[in-house]
């Protein structure tokens, strides 16, 4: 089973079409959270994924973000996300 994790991090933000040059000093990078299943990561790059069809192998709507903007992995616990209370079998 993948590790679930929960990556904080810096997106880019931008403007479409002609902009002020006040709109553009105003532009700001976008703090992001994500959390997934761990896919891979490396020096550079970290994968997570919203689901993962294990007899297949596939996963769904995976994303790589560089580790350069990457604040900080949190390793989630199944406990933290879901209490055994709430778990249905």
């Amino acid at each position: 089973m993948k590790p679930i994790v929960l990556l904080t991090w810096n997106d880019s933000e931008s403007l479409s079409g002609w902009v002020s040059e006040l709109e553009c000093r105003n532009m700001s990078v976008t703090g992001c959270r994500t959390v997934g299943l761990l896919v891979h990561q490396n020096d550079d790059v970290v994968i997570v994924s919203a689901s993962h069809d294990e007899k297949n192998g596939n996963f769904e709507s995976p994303i790589a973000i560089p580790k350069i903007v990457i604040d900080e992995i949190r390793y989630l616990e199944w406990d933290e996300i879901y209490p055994k209370k709430e778990i249905k079998k």
